[in-house]
């Protein structure tokens, strides 16, 4: 399990310098959409807790309601600093993005999801997608290839297989 979230944090190394291209709500989730001269990336809080801090203060959190969500467009054309996984106070996996001058976005686990429910997604221009899930598991699959041949094969263990 280490060496995936290894790479996976060298996957979130590689987000350092995208822009912020957009901020899209959800039921009750929160799509971010990178550019980068590689491609576009994005990134689903997967029904997590998220906010986006200004000095630790928040600017919007997932608990706001949803016209809230145009205070977002301070992040907006930011470029990310660093982007680095972690664990919150209560040892909850968390994910932090930088974005400059005090102003970060967090996606942290919540308490009550089922484990498996990811925490978030991440999916990159080499059409990958990447899970980090509760406990800490990761799993890494090709986005195009259809999700009832990656559940057939084995390739998805947090995937519902029935």
């Amino acid at each position: 399990m280490l060496r995936e979230r290894d790479q996976l944090q060298d996957m979130l190394h590689a987000l350092r310098g995208a822009e912020v291209r957009s901020a899209v709500p959800g039921a009750g989730e929160l799509f971010l959409e990178f550019d980068q001269p590689s491609g576009g990336w994005s990134l689903g809080t997967g029904g997590s807790i998220w906010a986006l801090v200004h000095d630790d203060e928040p600017v919007v959190q997932d608990n706001d309601e949803e016209s809230a969500l145009d205070r977002f467009a301070e992040a907006i054309g930011r470029h990310v600093q660093s982007a680095q996984l972690g664990r919150d106070s209560s040892d909850r996996a968390m994910l932090r993005v930088d974005l400059g001058d005090g102003l970060a976005f967090f996606i942290v686990a919540s308490a009550n999801d089922a484990p498996d429910l990811p925490v978030f997604e991440l999916s990159t221009p080499e059409h990958r997608v990447v899970s980090l899930y509760p406990d800490g598991a990761v799993e890494d699959f090709p986005s195009d290839v259809p999700i009832r041949d990656l559940v057939a094969s084995g390739a998805l263990h947090h995937w519902p297989s029935g």
